[in-house]
């Protein structure tokens, strides 16, 4: 990522935001007599010519979110408060092209490196052979190099956490050493138990802010990206029966959980500066994301990562990621792909609640169907229930899944029908095989939207099951019982 390929890449997508940029490389003089952006827009409308300031913050707002922008095509995450920054510091320096001045401050002060976001969980257990876990030096951790993911169980040793993260940074590709002594601070007083009470994911990021909350949608996408990875890897490594899972062998964890951890480069320090985020916005959505209550066996995951099924999952979720960023956050327009990517991370949620471990089997049931009636429709009408059980099958056959699965599908659904109508069902339904359908069904709706057409209606094109149009005879019989009012 050079300042010149991603120059070139703000000329090619921001033709307006350049035209926004060529004004205000004019502006030197004006900007000189104000001390920041902040100053600008928010000085009293009595003083001063309101109508610049007004113009002021209309064309730098454009031009920070096309570099905003340039950047996230990169997956780096830049706060619009640190471009703000940058661009008023420009202005006033008189030069003549801002947009090339930011760029080469953001990556001249590696702005753009990597970090790594640290996030509790609870209710998770990483599955080992009993012998394992006797043994001194071996602690437990699941490895994807290629999402730049650990998650490592317990270790109730804040210094043993400390030293496991540390050598996670290295195998995740994050250059920059980060600052284990401020991590030590956040710990004291018990304020951050969590971090060697709980198991703990982390994940290479590339950000960096000045704000503790303006990125947190985008840490929030990844964060649902990996424990989704996590869920998914659990029905195909699940923990064997001469196992024992890490969150029975060592379990003190806590569900005091009030903070994450960002750990993003410092540009003064020149290494990773840890920062403690109070989970005070969305907190709901946070909490949801730290609930994983699954056990995935150590030696099933490492037997995934060999034969590539971890990554197919990955590439999967990474589609859906880039594309509601892409489509529903970068481009901003009511478009076809932008709903297709909105029901695609919004049936993942309901795929995820369905593995609540707190609450009733039949909530978890609802979750599920929900789920999949988000996937395979398009829109709520008559004969839901058939037309996901045939679309379903459609998916499978194409995933080339054993047909069994369908069956599980329709108990899933027959179990839903009960619940939701009667309020009672069958409280020990295994949802193991409807899991799996789901997953093998999401993979297929992905990959069929890939580089495709979209045109309506999304999910009954892709998988070439659109309704029949209504005969012209029914549909005239139909119109002639309104007009008569019968």
């Amino acid at each position: 990522m050079t300042p010149a390929d991603l120059i070139a890449d703000f000329d090619a997508h921001e033709p307006l935001a350049r035209t926004k940029a060529n004004w205000l490389a004019k502006q030197a003089a004006s900007a000189s007599t104000y001390a920041s952006v902040e100053h600008v827009v928010t000085e009293d409308d009595e003083v001063g010519d309101v109508k610049w300031r007004r113009s002021f913050d209309h064309h730098l707002c454009f031009m920070r979110a096309g570099i905003a922008r340039t950047f996230m095509r990169r997956d780096c995450f830049v706060g619009l408060s640190v471009i703000d920054d940058l661009i008023f510091q420009a202005v006033k320096a008189g030069r003549p092209d801002i947009v090339a001045e930011v760029i080469n401050a953001i990556v001249g002060h590696q702005l753009h490196d990597p970090g790594m976001i640290v996030f509790p969980l609870h209710g998770f257990g990483i599955a080992r052979p009993y012998a394992d876990t006797m043994r001194r030096g071996l602690h437990p951790q699941l490895l994807l190099e290629s999402a730049g993911l650990c998650v490592m169980a317990q270790t109730n040793d804040i210094e043993k956490t400390i030293t496991l993260l540390d050598d996670a940074r290295v195998s995740m590709g994050i250059t920059h050493a980060f600052d284990s002594q401020g991590i030590r601070s956040y710990t004291a007083g018990n304020r951050l138990s969590w971090l060697h009470s709980n198991p703990v994911m982390a994940f290479r990021f590339n950000s960096y802010s000045h704000d503790p909350y303006e990125n947190q949608l985008f840490y929030q996408l990844r964060m649902r990206t990996m424990t989704a990875l996590l869920l998914m890897t659990s029905l195909k490594a699940p923990c064997l029966s001469s196992e024992i899972g890490s969150d029975r062998a060592n379990n003190q964890e806590t569900l005091d959980i009030n903070h994450y951890l960002r750990i993003e480069v410092s540009p003064r320090l020149e290494r990773l500066e840890a920062e403690r985020i109070p989970r005070n916005v969305d907190a709901l959505s946070l909490v949801e994301a730290s609930d994983v209550g699954v056990r995935i066996s150590l030696a099933g995951w490492n037997d995934l990562k060999a034969n590539g099924e971890l990554d197919s999952y990955l590439a999967t979720l990474r589609q859906i990621e880039t594309g509601y960023l892409t489509h529903q956050i970068l481009d901003r327009r009511e478009t076809k792909e932008a709903s297709l990517y909105v029901k695609l991370v919004r049936s993942l949620d309901y795929f995820r609640r369905s593995f609540r471990a707190n609450v009733r089997p039949s909530e978890r049931v609802i979750m599920l169907a929900i789920a999949f009636e988000t996937l395979l429709t398009d829109s709520y009408s008559g004969g839901v229930t058939a037309r996901i059980r045939r679309r379903a099958a459609t998916c499978l056959q194409q995933a080339g899944m054993p047909p069994a699965l369908n069956g599980a599908v329709e108990q899933l659904f027959d179990a839903r029908g009960k619940f939701v109508h009667s309020g009672f069902g069958p409280e020990d339904i295994s949802l193991h095989d409807a899991r799996l359908a789901y997953v093998a069904c999401l993979a297929t709706v992905t990959r069929l939207a890939q580089g495709a057409t979209l045109v309506d209606p999304v999910i009954g094109t892709l998988l070439n099951d659109k309704p029949a149009p209504t005969p012209f005879w029914v549909r005239t019989k139909q119109a002639w019982r309104t007009l008569r009012g019968s």
